[in-house]
């Protein structure tokens, strides 16, 4: 699986919220202050609109970025009679079973239990 957009896509929030459970405070603090109080605007022409906060991804082409984006995925659910194996925005998941409709059955269970996590990390509208 291939997340689409995967690191335009990591709500600053709730990754913070996160690596407050899962790294040292003085990490976390440096992720924060890496991730937060940037702002974009657009230019058309001579004209500028607002400048407006971005409040999630991580920044293009950054080498933090896959980590940050790993660091956002890291509680996958772990799945019974499968395995999971992510790099940056790429997620494998292996099954095995005594069919064909057996392991393909685990593998939609696996898949259709990520899916719901994902829609839960969704950066809120």
């Amino acid at each position: 699986m291939d997340v689409a957009q995967a690191f335009d896509k990591v709500w600053h929030k709730g990754l913070i919220c996160k690596l407050r459970t899962i790294l040292p405070k003085q990490y976390k603090e440096i992720l924060e202050s890496y991730l937060t109080e940037r702002f974009f605007r657009i230019k058309q022409g001579d004209a500028y609109s607002e400048l407006k906060e971005i409040k999630a991804g991580v920044p293009q082409g950054s080498v933090l970025g896959p980590i940050i984006y790993l660091l956002y995925t890291s509680d996958l659910p772990k799945l019974e009679n499968s395995t999971v194996a992510t790099f940056a925005d790429d997620t494998v998941i292996l099954t095995i079973g005594n069919s064909n409709e057996k392991s393909t059955g685990k593998l939609q269970t696996a898949i259709n239990q990520i899916k719901k996590m994902y829609k839960k990390m969704a950066h809120p509208a």
